[in-house]
């Protein structure tokens, strides 16, 4: 039978804001240059995951949210708006410096269909 504190280990380890993150800066590394790469990857976790894991802790301590990974419909409606912000915030970033068109094209395509 499996604990409580098993099945949290497991739904972290699964949750979309570390897997999508990772597969990001994964596949950074992959097609960009290591520098672009490395600076990439600090705007992402600088702008997006660090505020969203702060948003999503204190608001589930607060009660804000119910569990952690915001499955309530309506409490999702509010997240996601805060996360496609931050979203555009990285995406005009990518514009303003200029990065490869790939790139740009990419995070500008999650943006809209996130």
């Amino acid at each position: 039978m499996m604990t409580k504190k098993t099945a949290n280990f497991i739904s972290v380890l699964g949750h979309p804001l570390l897997t999508i993150s990772l597969f990001s800066i994964i596949s950074l590394f992959n097609f960009e240059p290591f520098r672009k790469a490395s600076l990439i990857s600090v705007l992402i976790i600088g702008l997006v995951i660090i505020p969203t894991t702060i948003k999503m802790y204190y608001g589930k301590k607060n009660g804000v949210y119910t569990n952690f990974d915001v499955s309530d419909k309506v409490e999702r409606q509010a997240w996601y708006k805060y996360v496609l912000a931050l979203l555009l915030i990285v995406t005009v970033v990518l514009f303003v410096t200029d990065q490869s068109r790939n790139l740009k094209l990419t995070v500008l395509f999650f943006y809209f269909f996130c």
